[in-house]
């Protein structure tokens, strides 16, 4: 059967005819010529050709005739009056389609098909009463099923009443036509008249996950339909929905044979197609099918198409965008701009739209102010773009969609329109007058590439495309022309001046950095934005031309004008260079719109106040375990002691009862020996008293040692009281250190000690008000800030937390929590404890942290390989020690039968994220004692420090650290354990005993400033030599 291109030889209705010969095409394409005749004489077609070739009226055609025939049989049968009545709409053909888009333009042409059928021809009356029977219908998503299905109904219904049934071809979204045909209550529509099924862009139908709803619609069509398939490729997805929804289809592939030099263009196209045979026809590459071979692809292309392309760098892309769309060549017609990701098209589409109203209301103040004398370079630099930017994307409501893609399509070629899209517009939409596509960002599928430059040159008009790449993605350029597709660097021309284009581009994001900084609609697109497009570029199908490793953060959160970096696991730990934040509070930036701007206030508020709600709510039920649990503790031990008691052999009990006795003469020999005293004036009445009770608690012993308590002298008040205090400041500090520290690290393991109140007059206390943080230290660097406060240790960093303010004006409404060095502005605020100015310590000094988190974070169980002071300045905390003897039991290898603990250390994994030696996947709320049994037998010990505590922790000594509600500040000091103890530094005497909460407390007010941080410097020189302190205290 020979294919012919000519009008006139093919089998249709004269109304066809009348309305082929309308809209002025002289030959049928290649894709007209072979798929008419077959879906006509009754053959399933599967075509596979390029698009912008004639696909759509090589379906529709067959479609109106097929039903005109079907019509115009059951007219002529017995009982053809019958035929369909009832509440279902009567389906003749359906056509299914990607895009809401591309169903609207389907069902747009095929208006305009049925409208010049229905004219009335030479004979009369049938055309007119067959055109009558013929209706179509829209059936797209974006608006209630139950409604859709509604209107279908009346207009059934209406039919019925008014005694006539239209065959309706249904133009439809494969997603809409399944809910209809499933519809509760009744389907709305008949497939029982189907004569014609089809996809249009298939391959794409399968790409957007329609498989299941392609099958629905399969399994509701009846069996003697025909079914055409349309698609630019035919994928095995699709060979497989040939196997399974077409019988013996015709696999028709049209492409280009080109003709060697000195033949002839055009050559006769013939194609044989016995019955389920698959074949490919070569048709001539004349001019009138305007394409030209594409590479190894089979993908064609337009012959008056020019494609360019063009690298910037992330934070210049948007200059060279306004730069393009201000061009005269572009704002002579349509542009389309593809974005990669919804977000994208959206925040671009809100920063473009408000340059262009600044550079309107600027041209108009130039304007009114009668600049006359401006030359014609100024003058044609104030134009700007004259057209309407429209956005479209997959994510808009369906009202502005609808809206936005008519605007678009209705505007004069002259008005310069520019729409923002996805790749939502790259397949079948036709808009007229579109002479340039920009390539905002590559395409993740390499085949949409082409199909996004189909938008322009097509029916024989010339076209343009631009692609932006940034510099390290070049390598898309050899691939491109590998498969065939011709590109070049865009012409000078096009491009401005290298130095005055690093200027616009300055200045375009300076403007648009104001606008984000001013709107917070505007900053939370911009963020939106960035994180779309960060995941978006991880899925990228040619990782090797497209490295996400390659991938600078910095310089693309610059380009996307966005305040602070997003916090995504992407970037998470990674150094992110190029990009300076803000310093506008992302906080404190409003809604533009008033209402907006009310409602967010009244939700913070609210959100506030639910807050700290919780925050009392939690302290409270914390206070209450705690006294539940210590009074359950009180209980046992009672209940033990009486057990004991009840227990004891009767050797036992006259032991104990001896003791009592021993005990009973100590307590009558140290009252004898404090009356003594008294009689002599050595002690005080007071101090008789207290000295006295002592006696009675410590079972009898007299401690006649010369100092005294902070109670004592409070009571007695007397002078030589506080000389002693005085005079023995110094020996009482050693020992408070000897016992406290070195005497127990001198041991081997040593053991945790608390000091209680040892950091009340350290000015540091002052830090407990944010206020007085921000105002003082709000511009001073941190150094880290983590993300969970259940801490993981393998979560990095929270990015765009450079600045103390960033930290104070997010830390309280999020899970963040600051683990930073002691910034060095605020470092003369903390003082070394009077147990740290002796002994040479000072010299071992290391690393000084801070601390900062809004209170109920948990760390991981885990020790440190320094011996460090952790001192409370606000909020409670919860020590929580293991003694290091557990070490050999604890950290058996991840993978060893003996690990019954989950420990995890990247010293022995390499894979395990994170750093150090810890206990990282075990939760310390719901310890699982079946995973991990090894925990019922360690024992442990807490301690509970409040603001002004300080706990020396020993190295490898494991513990968990607890914060309970409410606002938590400490502050470590960490240095390297002395070998050892200077003792004339602190002239001290080994008996005695260390100072009581209350006597450290009274000597620290009366010392005098201790050194800080500032004081000192710490750390290793290049030979590991240790930096002695540098002040004169040391």
């Amino acid at each position: 059967m020979a294919a012919t291109r000519d009008w006139s030889n093919l089998q249709v209705s004269a109304a066809t005819k009348r309305f082929i010969a309308d809209t002025g095409f002289k030959r049928m394409t290649p894709v007209q010529a072979i798929a008419i005749p077959l879906l006509l004489n009754h053959r399933d077609v599967a075509v596979e050709a390029c698009t912008g070739s004639g696909k759509t009226l090589a379906f529709l055609i067959p479609a109106v005739e097929l039903l005109l025939r079907a019509l115009e049989e059951s007219r002529s049968a017995e009982d053809g009056g019958s035929r369909g009545l009832g509440t279902a709409l009567q389906v003749g053909a359906a056509v299914l389609a990607p895009t809401r888009e591309l169903a609207t333009q389907i069902y747009e042409v095929l208006g305009t098909y049925l409208a010049a059928v229905s004219v009335k021809t030479s004979d009369g009356k049938s055309a007119v009463e067959a055109s009558s029977l013929l209706g179509r219908q829209l059936c797209v998503g974006g608006s209630d099923a139950k409604t859709a299905a509604a209107a279908l109904r009346r207009v059934a219904t209406a039919e019925v009443t008014e005694g006539r049934v239209q065959l309706h071809v249904l133009c439809a979204t494969p997603g809409r036509l399944r809910a209809l045909l499933n519809f509760g209550g009744g389907a709305p529509l008949n497939f029982k008249t189907l004569e014609l099924l089809v996809f249009d862009e298939a391959d794409r139908l399968l790409q957007l996950g329609f498989s299941l709803d392609i099958e629905a619609v399969l399994s509701a069509s009846p069996k003697q339909r025909r079914t055409g398939l349309f698609s630019a490729t035919l994928t095995s997805e699709l060979h497989r929905l040939m196997k399974t929804g077409m019988r013996n289809p015709v696999h028709v592939c049209v492409r280009l044979k080109r003709p060697m030099q000195g033949q002839e263009t055009e050559k006769a196209a013939e194609k044989t197609a016995e019955a389920g045979s698959a074949q490919e026809t070569n048709l001539p590459g004349a001019a009138e099918s305007d394409s030209k071979a594409v590479g190894q692809g089979g993908h064609e292309l337009p012959t008056k198409l020019s494609n360019y392309y063009v690298t910037q760098p992330a934070e210049q892309k948007l200059g060279f965008l306004k730069h393009f769309l201000q061009m005269p060549e572009v704002r002579k017609s349509k542009t389309i701009v593809f974005f990669l990701t919804c977000a994208s098209c959206d925040y671009f589409h809100v920063l473009l739209r408000e340059l262009i109203d600044a550079d309107k209301a600027t041209a108009k103040i130039e304007e009114a102010g009668g600049s006359k004398k401006r030359s014609k370079k100024q003058k044609g630099a104030s134009k700007i773009v004259g057209g309407r930017i429209e956005k479209l994307h997959g994510q808009m409501d369906q009202t502005a969609r609808v809206r936005s893609y008519e605007k678009f399509c209705s505007s004069a070629p002259e008005d310069g329109a520019v729409l923002f899209a996805t790749d939502l517009a790259a397949r079948g939409i036709d808009v007229e007058s579109v002479n340039w596509i920009l390539q905002y960002d590559a395409p993740v599928d390499p085949s949409a590439f082409v199909h996004r430059i189909g938008r322009t040159a097509r029916a024989g008009q010339s076209g343009q495309s631009v692609l932006m790449l940034l510099p390290q993605e070049e390598g898309y350029v050899p691939f491109l022309r590998q498969r065939g597709v011709p590109i070049e660097q865009l012409p000078s021309s096009l491009q401005e001046s290298a130095e005055d284009f690093a200027n616009s581009a300055e200045v375009t994001l300076r403007k648009c950095k104001k606008l984000v900084e001013t709107d917070r609609a505007a900053m939370l697109k911009a963020s939106k934005a960035l994180v779309s497009f960060i995941r978006a570029y991880q899925e990228h199908q040619l990782p090797y031309i497209f490295p996400f490793k390659g991938l600078e953060f910095g310089p693309l959160a610059t380009g996307f004008c966005c305040l602070r970096m997003p916090r995504m696991k992407e970037i998470l730990g990674k150094q992110v260079h190029g990009f300076q934040q803000s310093q506008v509070d992302p906080s404190s930036v409003p809604f533009r719109d008033k209402n907006q701007e009310k409602q967010r206030q009244e939700k913070l508020a609210k959100g506030q106040a639910e807050w700290d709600q919780k925050n009392e709510e939690e302290k409270a039920q914390w206070q209450a375990d705690e006294l539940q649990a210590a009074k359950e503790a009180k209980k046992a031990d009672k209940k033990a002691a009486k057990a004991a008691i009840t227990e004891r052999t009767r050797t036992q009990k006259r032991k104990a009862k001896r003791s009592e006795k021993a005990d009973e003469w100590r307590r009558l020999g140290a009252e004898e020996s404090l009356a003594k005293k008294l009689r002599k004036g050595k002690i005080s009445g007071s101090q008789f008293e207290s000295r006295l009770k002592k006696a009675v608690r410590k079972g009898g012993d007299d401690e006649d040692d010369d100092e005294d308590d902070d109670s004592e002298n409070q009571e007695s008040g007397s002078e030589d009281a506080d000389h002693e205090t005085k005079g023995s400041s110094k020996k009482e500090l050693a020992m408070l250190f000897l016992a406290g520290l070195y005497s127990n690290a001198d041991k081997g393991n040593g053991r945790p000690v608390v000091f209680r109140g040892a950091a009340l007059r350290m000015p540091a206390m002052k830090w407990r008000s944010d206020k007085y943080l921000l105002e003082r230290f709000g511009n001073e660097d941190i150094s880290g800030v983590e993300w969970n406060l259940k801490e993981t240790r393998a979560g990095g960093n929270v990015e765009g937390m450079n600045k103390m303010r960033d930290f104070l004006a997010s830390y309280n409404t999020s899970d963040i929590y600051m683990v930073s060095q002691v910034p060095k502005g605020m470092q003369d605020d903390v003082q070394f404890l009077p147990c740290m100015q002796c002994g040479g310590y000072l010299k071992f000094l290391d690393v000084h942290n801070i601390w900062i988190g809004r209170g109920g974070s948990k760390s991981v169980v885990h020790y440190d390989d320094q011996d460090n002071i952790n001192c409370m300045l606000d909020g409670e905390k919860r020590f929580i020690f293991m003694h290091p003897s557990y070490k050999n039991r604890f950290e058996a290898h991840p993978n060893s039968p003996r690990n019954q603990f989950g420990w995890v250390d990247t010293a022995l994994d390499r894979s395990i994220p994170g750093y150090g030696a810890f206990m990282g996947d075990i939760d310390v709320d719901r310890m699982d004692l079946i995973k991990y049994p090894g925990w019922r037998d360690v024992k442990w010990s807490y301690v509970d420090l409040k603001p002004g505590d300080c706990v020396y922790i020993p190295y490898q000594w494991y513990h968990q650290v607890t914060a309970r509600p409410g606002r938590s500040i400490n502050v470590h000091i960490w240095y390297w354990r002395p070998k050892r103890f200077d003792s004339k530094s602190c002239q001290a005497d080994p008996s005695l005993s260390p100072l009581p909460h209350a006597a450290a407390t009274k000597v620290l007010e009366e010392m005098p400033s201790p050194p800080t941080f500032a004081d000192c410097t710490w750390g290793f020189e290049p030979k590991q030599v240790l930096l002695a302190c540098v002040a004169t205290a040391c």
